[in-house]
C-alpha cells in the first residue's frame, strides 16, 4: 500500500511516496533486495532501529518520535546495522540519492488512492 508522506521546511512542504511496514515480517523485510527506484520509501512503524543485511544500495535512516518529528538521522550502507534509539517509534528508509527530511522535520502521513 502506497502512503504519501508529507514533511516541512522551511515554509516549504515536500512529498514523498512511501510504502509503510507495520507487520513484523513487513518491518524485517523493510527495502532488503529492492533495487535503487523500485520503492521511493518506507516508513517502519513501530521501530526503534534498522540493519542493512542484503541491502543493495546506501539508505538515509530517519528515526522519528512518536509526533513524527525527525530526532536523528544517519545513512547506512550495505551489511550495516543502525542505532537503536528507545524514543524511536518509526523509522523512515529513503534511498540516499533522494530528498529526504532533515533533523527538525515533522512528516505527516496520507493514504495515496491511485495505484
Amino acid at each position: 500500500m502506497i502512503y504519501i508522506l508529507h514533511f516541512k521546511r522551511q515554509n516549504l512542504i515536500y512529498t514523498l511516496p512511501a510504502e509503510v511496514a507495520t507487520t513484523d515480517i513487513a518491518r524485517l523485510r523493510g527495502l532488503m533486495g529492492t533495487n535503487p527506484g523500485s520503492v521511493p520509501g518506507m516508513l517502519l512503524v513501530p521501530c526503534k532501529a534498522v540493519h542493512m543485511f542484503h541491502m543493495r544500495y546506501p539508505l538515509v535512516i530517519s528515526y522519528l518520535s512518536r509526533d513524527g518529528t525527525v530526532f536523528h538521522q544517519e545513512v547506512l550502507y550495505p551489511w550495516q546495522i543502525g542505532n537503536t534509539y528507545k524514543e524511536a517509534h518509526a523509522v523512515l528508509e529513503i534511498p540516499l540519492d533522494l530528498p529526504s527530511p532533515e533533523i527538525g522535520d515533522v512528516l505527516l502521513l496520507s493514504f495515496c488512492n491511485n495505484p
